[in-house]
């Protein structure tokens, strides 16, 4: 997977070849091979995923040019790559700051104290958790190195408290860890995609999940 994403940052393409099921009754949609192999290992359920992806497929293929197209934001992206395998996390955490800030380091959720900032867009509690500086005079949540370098560290630290379930941690890392187990022992559910979907049920465009991995295997060269 790091060889594929490396590889569509860099320009290589992989040809789509996704296939509807021949009757259409049922909608079930069959992808491809790779994208198979590639929800096996994500852990992606990939009929909720694919019923998804398709109808806004044209949506991430141009968000995709966009930030391949911009120096700064390719640059970002590359670095969160090249720093994810010293957290032994996989390539794929590249997109949270796509999908928590656009890339943008200056990004901020509002102008009160305890808004989040940054290309993380970390909260000023978690974001001293994190080691970073967050006082009157400097905010690290604002520099991109050691921003990512918390990012990868918080998201870590989120897998481990969910036993290794990384899209547990990814979903955590954007509604709250305190939002998260609230929902799980209210539902006694575990199930990321579950959660993800119930914690999205007013707004279902803004699912989480499903988005995070719209966008990963958008950058990875499939579906555009």
């Amino acid at each position: 997977m790091t060889k594929l994403l490396i590889g569509i940052l860099s320009g290589a393409l992989v040809a789509p070849a996704f296939l509807l099921n021949a009757y259409g009754a049922s909608n079930v949609i069959i992808p491809d091979a790779k994208l198979q192999s590639f929800c096996r290992k994500a852990g992606c359920d990939y009929q909720v995923f694919y019923r998804y992806f398709i109808p806004k497929r044209d949506r991430f293929c141009h968000e995709r040019d966009y930030i391949l197209k911009s120096p700064k934001k390719l640059a970002a992206i590359k670095q969160v790559v090249n720093l994810s395998s010293s957290y032994n996390l996989p390539v794929s955490v590249a997109v949270v700051p796509i999908m928590e800030s656009s890339l943008n380091p200056d990004q901020s959720a509002g102008d009160h104290k305890s808004a989040a900032k940054g290309f993380w867009q970390f909260k000023p509690g978690t974001a001293r958790d994190m080691g970073l500086v967050v006082d009157e005079r400097t905010d690290e949540r604002l520099d991109v190195d050691k921003s990512t370098r918390a990012g990868l560290k918080y998201l870590k630290w989120l897998e481990k408290k969910f036993d290794g379930n990384h899209d547990l941690a990814v979903f955590a890392f954007h509604v709250g860890i305190g939002n998260l187990t609230t929902t799980m022992a209210a539902t006694g559910l575990n199930n990321p995609w579950y959660l993800s979907q119930i914690t999205s049920e007013r707004q279902p465009a803004k699912d989480y999940l499903l988005k995070y991995y719209s966008y990963t295997v958008t950058l990875m060269g499939h579906g555009c």
